[in-house]
């Protein structure tokens, strides 16, 4: 029977966890080693028609990359000079199970060694669960990543939300400081989104909101921050950006809105030394409303 391993059995190398598995795993076979000479404590999988070793520790002929015969049971096979013992990892509580073995080489002719035997199984037994247990970990790590993305995301646009803004502020703000960095925000403010809302309808609102979105992230470079800040502002942070710099953003800004026929109003401010970049959006904000107000040249169409 063939031992290649298929799409089900993925390799242990391959296993997300397998760092973290290997840090431990190590100096563990290094430890029986050592309470056992002389011998060699081995992790190896299905590879091929046989067994390609993964970890090995101790005294003796093996090394790790080294293919060896496919084991048979756990008989004792004869090895380099001593007798190699196999034992199945038990991984059936994986996601996908692996054709993982812990093995153990040993100097001198094969003997039935029921201690060895039972050392071995609770070994693989600890193995396999320390296996499962990070495999749970990865995953709980992923969904926590995922939740926190999803908590930070606008579901409509897929820019940052208030919270992400917040928490990007908090961190732009102690890089600014750490660096002696400065940094400016532009706060933006659909002007027809109601009346389109009114008449149209929300779907046509919803679509004007992803269109603007669309446009500001396509407009600021990747190091800038984008969000959604409310339901019809938005705010870029323009980051290593003076006041006069970010004119030339405010121009490639204008030029997307006209484009696609979007009219916003606008705020600018730059950060101030000793200031809160809270404190900054808050200068932007009222710069773009008296904009607003005093009806002066609006980013989009005139």
């Amino acid at each position: 029977m063939s031992l290649t391993p298929s799409s089900l059995t993925p390799s242990l190398l391959t296993l997300p966890q397998w760092s973290d598995f290997e840090d431990i795993a190590r100096p563990s076979l290094i430890s029986i080693s050592q309470a056992h000479p002389p011998s060699q404590w081995l992790i190896a999988e299905t590879h091929g028609d046989g067994v390609r070793i993964l970890l090995c520790s101790g005294d003796g002929p093996l090394r790790e990359g080294a293919m060896l015969p496919a084991p048979q049971g756990s008989q004792p096979i004869l090895l380099g000079g001593g007798t190699a013992i196999w034992v199945p990892l038990d991984d059936r509580c994986l996601e996908k199970p692996t054709s993982g073995y812990l093995g153990v080489w040993m100097s001198g002719p094969p003997q039935k060694n029921d201690a060895t035997l039972l050392l071995m199984r609770s070994k693989a037994s600890l193995f396999d669960a320390l296996l499962n247990q990070l495999q749970l970990t990865q995953k709980l790590l992923g969904q926590l990543a995922q939740a926190q993305l999803d908590a930070e995301t606008d579901s409509l646009t897929g820019l940052l939300n208030r919270r992400g803004w917040n928490n990007q502020l908090v961190r732009e703000q102690a890089r600014c400081q750490r660096y002696d960095h400065t940094c400016t925000i532009l706060a933006i403010d659909l002007d027809n989104l109601k009346r389109i809302n009114d008449i149209q309808g929300h779907c046509a609102g919803d679509r004007l909101i992803r269109r603007i979105g669309t446009v500001l992230a396509e407009t600021t470079r990747q190091p800038d921050i984008v969000a959604r800040i409310g339901g019809d502002e938005f705010a870029v942070l323009l980051v290593n950006t003076d006041s006069l710099q970010a004119r030339s953003f405010e121009q490639r800004l204008a030029t997307a809105l006209n484009t696609v026929k979007i009219d916003a109003s606008v705020g600018k401010a730059s950060l101030r030394p000793g200031e809160s970049l809270q404190d900054t959006l808050c200068r932007a904000d009222h710069s773009m409303y008296a904009n607003k107000a005093s009806r002066t040249p609006r980013l989009g169409r005139p």
